[in-house]
């Protein structure tokens, strides 16, 4: 998702109809009905899976962590005080993953 969102044609757009819809509740409605919602559930189902895999720790919500991780690239695109890098991605991924209390 982070490469689409800094890498191509499409992910600027997709950040202009995020920003948009801020404001245009059609276009939210849209945008959600025609693309995120299907997104946000693919990215759950492959979740789950990692879960049923044990890769994932059971009883962990998997639509917030779709939501820590999304959220996060998507603050970066909308104030862009710092820029999505690979580096970043990562970094983002271990420490959910990974958790950031000391072990």
């Amino acid at each position: 998702m982070s490469h689409v969102m800094t890498h191509t044609p499409g992910g600027r757009v997709l950040t202009e109809l995020i920003g948009e819809a801020q404001t245009d509740e059609d276009l939210a409605t849209a945008y959600r009905k025609l693309y995120s919602s299907h997104r946000r559930r693919l990215a759950a189902e492959r979740l789950h899976r990692a879960q049923e895999l044990g890769q994932i720790r059971t009883g962990v919500d998997v639509q917030v962590l779709v939501d820590q991780l999304w959220g996060a690239v998507h603050h970066r695109l909308l104030i862009p005080d710092e820029p999505v890098t690979d580096d970043f991605v990562v970094a983002l991924v271990n420490n959910l993953l990974d958790g950031v209390s000391p072990k």
